[in-house]
């Protein structure tokens, strides 16, 4: 009965070593944010832009040897890839519903305006939006991922 327990409890607490996490963020040369890495399980990285939709996603290579991808060199990821049918709701039809074992959903066509169409969840990590009266300027940007906040800084 104690190594169940003991068994149990390890998992539990080495199950956020393989969860999905923040890889990189690349900024463009006015300090802007171009787009956020997010790092999945098998060494696969999806790009997020700030408005919270997918870009270019991929097998990282350099990663795998524990090396730095400066280049952002993706390889086609040649595992199981899902999208949503053209039966789903029209916001989410045709993007990714999951990449290998994580799965994303979208906000709906009938949940507010400014958020229809974005990412909602990224496996088990949900994306918060500034809202239009948090700050205009910063409206359907990313405002949390999981328990990370970001801050956006308006140009002078």
């Amino acid at each position: 009965m104690k190594k169940i327990t003991l068994v149990l409890i390890a998992v539990f607490l080495f199950a956020n070593c393989f969860a999905q996490s923040i890889s990189k963020i690349t900024i463009t040369g006015n300090g802007s944010i171009e787009s956020i890495a997010f790092g999945l399980d098998e060494n696969v990285i999806v790009n997020i832009s700030k408005d919270g939709n997918i870009g270019k996603w991929g097998y990282d290579r350099f990663q795998a040897r524990g090396q730095e991808n400066y280049l952002e060199i993706l390889d086609t990821y040649v595992g199981r890839v899902e999208y949503y049918s053209q039966d789903a709701d029209v916001a989410y039809r045709g993007k990714v519903k999951s990449i290998g074992r994580t799965s994303f959903t979208y906000y709906a066509s009938y949940e507010n305006d400014v958020f229809k169409g974005k990412l909602k969840t990224i496996g088990a990590n949900n994306i918060e939006y500034y809202q239009a009266f948090d700050n205009d300027a910063y409206k359907g940007n990313i405002k949390t991922i999981g328990g990370l906040s970001g801050s956006w800084y308006s140009s002078y």
